[in-house]
């Protein structure tokens, strides 16, 4: 779910793991795949007490854990995400969707304007998943699962012992684990092949947006829409277009930060655990698609509206933000534009 704030907000926050056992893979080294169902919550982007929002408290399964969140009450309004961060099954729990927007709503006081904050807007939270590990003109997967050994694709996943090693190349420590090997590794008995329509031209990577492959989201044409989005997978930087020059693209904010100015964008690179706002507009009826490496990630469908400043969901039309208005929201001194200023001596 997206979790919503306001500055000065106390947060309780109860995270129940309702996950089965562990089995067989609940013992393992720190960095290496274990505790497949032992989770907790990580935030990124909030600035909260570290003691609160630490990697070390875990709930393991028919565990409870309890967090409380006290936002400070001069927090910059803005974009975060939070996701399962347990050394060992951090992968698995991202790619399987353990993963979500923050939001900082902001006081009347901080200025951000009705734009942004009351028009159409879309949270959008994009995970990836790596399906399966490449395979060689020869149908041998690319790499190995253990350092100095390689693997035999008839038994993998994981399979990768000494003596089905002959027939591949050799582990690399710093890859992408996939989701078929993780997913074996920690014992599960369900398919893990994946099937969507209209595959990727790489039918290994997939991109979900709110845990739907492709969705589409309705815009009126003429009217703005705020894109929140949050890049919420470590499969690497992503390259984000749109397909069409009928609808722009402006960046606002970035990494929970709102920008001083506009700055309208014909592709961006995001990279991993990123978030962008952007607002949408379209000047015409046209259906669109937002392009993460030049794959569709995200349908657009602009179609005129009756009430030009209102549109079918009951949200208010407004026109784009300006420059204006972006550098007259207040920002906390932790966020002070020091590009001019000098030194103390």
């Amino acid at each position: 779910p997206t979790i919503e704030v306001l500055p000065g907000d106390n947060l309780t926050l109860t995270y129940v793991n309702m996950l089965g056992e562990n089995g067989p893979a609940e013992a393992g080294e720190m960095n290496t795949l274990h505790s497949p169902n032992t989770t907790n919550l990580h935030t990124h982007g909030l600035h909260i007490d570290p003691n609160t929002d630490t990697i070390f408290k875990v709930a393991k399964p028919g565990e409870t854990l309890v967090y409380e969140y006290r936002v400070v009450t001069n927090h910059a309004p803005g974009l975060h995400w939070y996701h399962a961060h347990v050394h060992g099954s951090t992968a698995l729990a991202v790619m399987g969707g353990i993963a979500g927007a923050f939001i900082v709503r902001p006081t009347s006081q901080q200025n951000v304007p009705d734009s942004i904050e009351r028009g159409l807007e879309y949270v959008l939270v994009v995970t990836g998943l790596l399906a399966y590990q490449e395979r060689d003109k020869r149908g041998f997967v690319t790499q190995g699962c253990m350092e100095g050994l390689t693997c035999d694709p008839a038994t993998q996943p994981p399979g990768c012992t000494t003596e089905n090693a002959a027939n591949s190349t050799t582990y690399q420590f710093w890859r992408e684990y996939t989701y078929e090997e993780l997913s074996a590794d920690s014992g599960s008995t369900m398919d893990s092949a994946i099937n969507v329509t209209d595959p990727p031209t790489d039918p290994r990577i997939m991109y979900f947006v709110n845990g739907q492959w492709q969705p589409t989201v309705p815009v009126p044409v003429g009217g703005v829409a705020t894109l929140r989005m949050v890049v919420a997978h470590g499969l690497g930087n992503v390259n984000a277009a749109l397909n069409t020059s009928t609808c722009s693209l402006v960046l606002i904010a970035m990494d929970g930060v709102y920008l001083r100015a506009r700055r309208e964008v014909s592709q961006i690179v995001l990279q991993s655990g990123s978030r962008a706002d952007f607002q949408l507009q379209c000047q015409e009826a046209v259906a669109a698609e937002l392009l993460f490496n030049d794959e569709a990630v995200l349908f657009i469908m602009a179609a005129e509206v009756e009430d030009r400043n209102m549109d079918k969901t009951g949200s208010r039309l407004f026109e784009p933000t300006t420059d204006t208005e972006l550098a007259a929201i207040v920002r906390p001194y932790y966020l002070s534009d020091h590009l001019q200023s000098t030194p103390d001596t």
